[in-house]
This record gives C-alpha cells, structure tokens and sequence, in this order.
C-alpha cells in the first residue's frame, strides 16, 4: 500500500510539473521562429486559465523478493492563476495492481500563499495530507503554462507536426525538443515530501529520466496554447529513494499526460480546504 501511495505522489509531482495532425502547408523555418514569438509573447500574458487532463502511468519494481507492477490511470481538472501565483489539481485515480482489486485513489494538489499542499486518499488508511514550501523562483516549474513558455523559449528544436481541430479551435501542433538546461531546471526544482518507508530527501527527478518528450497543439488564431502531449520514461535505483538493494533492484516508470486548456483570462476560484491547514 506504502507503494501505491508513492506512486500517486510520484505522478501528481509529475503532473504538477509536461499526436501529429495531417500535415497541409508546411511552415518554413521563418515562419516556426515568429509562431514560437508569437506564442511566447501572448501566453506571457496570460492571467487565469483552466484545463482538463489525463495520465495513464505504468510503474513496475524489479527484483527484490515481492516484484511488483502497477498501472494508474487519472482524469482531472485543474485552474491556474498566474496573477497571484495560486493553482489546484482535482484529480480521480484508479490504481490497477495485477492480482489485486482495483483500487480508487482521488487526489489533490493546491498552491497557496507559497505552500504546496498535496493530499492523497488511499482506501484503508484514508487521507494523507503533505505540505512543502515553493519559493518564488520556483513557480514556472510547478505552472503548467510557465512549463510551456519555458520549453518553447529556450527550445532546441520547434518541428511543425501539422494542423488539427481542438474543441473547435484550428491549432498547429509542433513537436518542442527542450534544451538540456531547462528540462534540467524544471526536474530539479520538483520537491517532493518522506514518506513513511522511502527517504525521498536526496531524490531528483534529472537523474532519473531516460526519455522525455513534448508536443503542443497552439491556435491559429491568438497563439494561444489549446493542449499539450508529454511523454515520461524514468528509471529509479534503491539508492534513489533511500531502500536498500534487497528490497528491489530498479523501479521503471513510463507516463503518459495530456492537458487540454481552455478559459483564459475568466475568473477562477482557488480555495485551500481546512483540513490542509490542520497538517
């Protein structure tokens, strides 16, 4: 069970921090350079925006005397306000472990005042709330649009993938290949809080992935960023989160997030519940 509520942190710190259309006219590499400055400078200035998003997470432990495997599926909302530097995620788990019944596992995530609280529900011990503090500094890497903004700005590589329809809206979809510098930032500022079994105080995501990959569908019409595709494969040792060799040998991870925007700019409401002031 200690695992299945570690991976659920896991996936929720992932979160908090990343599908070709049929190609028409292809844009040249003129016309890539002032999409991306287009893109940059009106999603600068974005306020408030809600979104809607999907996981579907893969994790298997190998060796150890109990090899485990377990696959999370999740849908979710989420709201964003840049102004005051809140967020929340809302989100409804299924943790499939092969063997054992389905279990329900409903997340939440809120930053406030400068405090990321997290609270993970699991069946029989009930709800676990954690708390850590995000510095300023820190908020582009737990915003899903700063995320964004971020990759696009210091890419390597913007590859026109296409056009394709979101809820309506005719996008281009580009294939974003970040430089090693900022996907390395983003990973390194991605905290996450002990739990009971597991140190997770030396623990860095940058050391961890093996693959990583970033699409994004933007509109044609405003720049605005409708959806985004991030594809995440980790490996982690023992010595990664503080178990020793004998109880596992390497633990594998491959994720798969979707996120579809929409509202930007209209009001949102974020409010921290009170039982995350009582942690």
């Amino acid at each position: 069970m200690k695992r299945i509520a570690f991976l659920g942190v896991l996936i929720l710190a992932l979160t908090t921090s990343l599908l070709a259309g049929c190609t028409e006219k292809e844009l040249t590499q003129e016309d890539m350079e002032q999409l991306v400055n287009d893109v940059l400078v009106v999603n600068a200035d974005v306020e408030t925006v809600k979104f809607d998003m999907n996981t579907t997470t893969k994790m298997e432990m190998i060796g150890g005397p109990e090899p485990d495997g377990a696959t999370m599926v999740g849908e979710g909302t989420g709201a964003i306000d840049s102004t005051n530097r809140e967020m929340q995620i809302i989100m409804d788990m299924d943790v499939d472990v092969p063997g054992k019944e389905k279990q329900s596992m409903p997340m939440e995530s809120y930053l406030v005042d400068g405090w990321m609280h997290i609270k993970v529900s699991v069946e029989e011990q009930g709800a676990q709330w954690m708390k850590m503090q995000l510095p300023d500094e820190m908020w582009d890497s737990q915003s899903a649009i700063g995320q964004q903004i971020e990759f696009l700005e210091t890419a390597e590589e913007v590859n026109f993938q296409g056009r394709e329809d979101v809820n309506g809206t005719d996008c281009y979809v580009v294939e974003v290949v970040p430089s090693a510098e900022a996907l390395n930032k983003m990973l390194s500022q991605i905290q996450m809080s002990d739990m009971e079994g597991a140190d997770l105080s030396q623990f860095s995501f940058s050391e961890t992935i093996k693959e990583m990959s970033f699409k994004q569908w933007i509109a044609e019409d405003g720049y605005l960023i409708m959806k985004s595709e991030t594809h995440v494969a980790m490996e982690m040792s023992p010595e990664d989160v503080g178990a020793s060799v004998e109880e596992f040998q390497k633990i594998t991870v491959d994720q798969n997030s979707v996120m579809v925007f929409y509202d930007y700019n209209e009001p949102v409401s974020i409010e921290l519940p009170i039982e995350a002031l009582e942690e």
